[in-house]
């Protein structure tokens, strides 16, 4: 089966390479340095900052090999987003970067030290090379005299402040109201960045410091600042989840008026394999999870938590189930099928040509997302974070990430597009009204990325929304569908490439491959069984 080139996409798509090619460019010319700084970050493994944690541990506090660790991808998103928003992150990256990095792995420790239980947390660099800190497990610190011989404790920080490189008379001794009697905080007199001014903290007994580590005091107005924003997102977020509801229910509605037309087998394949594909990524974020929750949160207490997601997870895809009902539904209702089913002629060709199409689109649609992020960091001020939450490092296994972009896909684009736009229509009676509204709803649900301030990712993905809405009309279900997982693919294909492993890259590059392959296959088998089916002539 030949793929027939459509001319319109085609343009789209060099005209997005050249933009997203031209944006690049552009951007390195303005900033260099922060290019150099991200293409000269070099990173460890998982293992190596283990294996440095636990060394670490065992010369510190004798702590006997302990029977695993845990190790999670964290980062300081507060003084981030302040080095950001104040444009100090590169003179930050120049004089602290080194010694106090924004990106850094907890390795956490259970061992024996002293015939009793021990329980340590562990900060080592992104390079696998020097700990940057460490503070004692809630369940171990519990186990500590209630009473300290503070005058002996304070000696004991000193002592640790000494050993760790630092000159006491280069400090100023401070005290937060509320901070513990063992806690000693050292601010420095010279080491700042803008109005952030750099602190040790130190937790201390009479003997040792059972806690380090290192930071630098934001200013309070964009403590404030950064919880306003943060809270506008979850508005936003409530808003679209409680529109996403109403939409669920007008498609459960619609679906039982029209219960005797209704074709109640549309999607149960793309929903089966949205939920499975989304329950196995939430168990493949345990780690983010467990970073999420704290250092005090148990593996037990994660591990339910995964469970609530999960079972939160098979109540969204009974909506996109209704979504695909429903939607198939309205469209037949005014003639329109932009999803042919398997047993009709024309699938294999369809879903051929939608998956060449889709690619095109995506890199149209990914040349147009460069151009906006470049209109808004340096036409408008707006920048991103770095963010522990959704990262490959706090991943079981890296390589299941980009299975994320099909559940995206499958769910998105039929409650969005499918669903969102035939169920618009019929309220509006305006086709661009019913482009644009459900791709607000849908751009809503995207506010909380790290990227502020938040109303800018509004309007950007409802952009998005506005383009994939019109290639729905005017190509069907299965474009955009490709389209989505062709984008994210590839854009979580460039996430694996990122962690500098062999086995990841490969995997980066047959996810950034996989829309092809799935398009192929499900062409092949579909022409394959028409053959079968086919009566025999004679």
């Amino acid at each position: 089966m030949r793929l027939s080139l459509n001319l319109p996409l085609l343009w789209l798509a060099l005209i997005g390479i050249t933009l997203y090619a031209g944006v690049n460019i552009i951007a390195g010319k303005i900033d260099p340095e922060a290019h150099a700084a991200a293409d000269g970050r070099r990173t460890a493994t998982k293992q190596a900052a283990a294996e440095a944690a636990l060394a670490f541990a065992k010369e510190r506090f004798g702590l006997s090999p302990a029977a695993g660790t845990f190790v999670t991808y964290e980062t300081y998103k507060l003084r981030s987003s302040y080095l950001e928003r104040y444009g100090l992150a590169a003179q930050y990256d120049k004089k602290f970067g080194k010694d106090y990095p924004l990106e850094y792995f907890t390795v956490e420790l259970r061992g024996k030290q002293e015939s009793s239980a021990a329980h340590w947390f562990v900060d080592v660099d992104m390079s696998g090379r020097r700990v940057l800190g460490w503070s004692e497990g809630a369940d171990a610190a519990r186990q500590r005299p209630a009473k300290v011989d503070l005058a002996k404790a304070e000696a004991a920080a000193l002592r640790t402040l000494r050993d760790r490189g630092y000159d006491p008379a280069l400090f100023t001794p401070v005290r937060a109201p509320q901070d513990p009697d063992t806690r000693f905080t050292f601010e420095s007199k010279t080491d700042r960045v803008g109005e952030a001014k750099l602190q040790l903290q130190i937790d201390a007994d009479e003997t040792r410091a059972f806690g380090f580590a290192s930071v630098f005091v934001i200013p309070l107005e964009h403590v404030h600042w950064m919880e306003n924003q943060d809270r506008q997102a979850s508005i936003m977020t409530w808003i679209s989840l409680g529109f996403m509801l109403l939409m669920a229910a007008a498609g459960f509605i619609y679906a039982v008026l029209y219960r005797k037309h209704v074709s109640f087998g549309r999607g149960v394949v793309l929903t089966l394999v949205y939920a499975a594909f989304y329950c196995l990524n939430n168990l493949n974020m345990l780690p983010a999870l467990k970073a999420g929750q704290g250092s005090g949160a148990s593996t037990q207490d994660t591990i339910i938590n995964v469970m609530f997601v999960n079972f939160v997870t098979l109540l969204m895809a009974i909506g996109v189930y209704i979504s695909y009902v429903s939607g198939m539904e309205l469209w037949r209702r005014v003639g329109w099928n932009p999803w042919p089913r398997w047993r009709e002629a024309r699938f294999g060709a369809d879903v051929w040509h939608s998956m060449g199409r889709g690619y095109l689109l995506c890199l149209f649609v990914l040349g147009v997302q460069q151009l906006l992020f470049f209109a808004a960091m340096y036409g408008f001020r707006v920048w991103t974070v770095s963010d522990a939450s959704d990262s490959p490092y706090n991943m079981l296994v890296p390589g299941l990430f980009p299975l994320l972009a099909w559940c995206a896909a499958i769910s998105e684009e039929s409650t969005f597009r499918l669903f969102g736009i035939a169920f618009f229509a019929r309220i509006v009676r305006w086709r661009f009204a019913a482009v644009l509204l459900p791709s607000i709803v849908w751009a809503a649900i995207h506010t909380q990325y790290p990227i502020y301030p938040v109303y800018t990712r509004l309007i950007e993905v409802t952009i998005l929304g506005l383009i994939l809405g019109y290639a729905f009309l005017k190509y069907g279900f299965m474009t955009v569908l490709f389209a989505h997982a062709s984008m994210d693919s590839l854009l979580m294909g460039f996430d694996l490439l990122s962690l500098q492993n062999a086995a990841d890259a490969a995997l980066g590059i047959l996810y950034m491959a996989a829309p092809l392959l799935v398009g192929t296959l499900l062409a092949w088998l579909h022409g394959r069984s028409r053959r079968r089916s086919a009566p025999l002539a004679g």
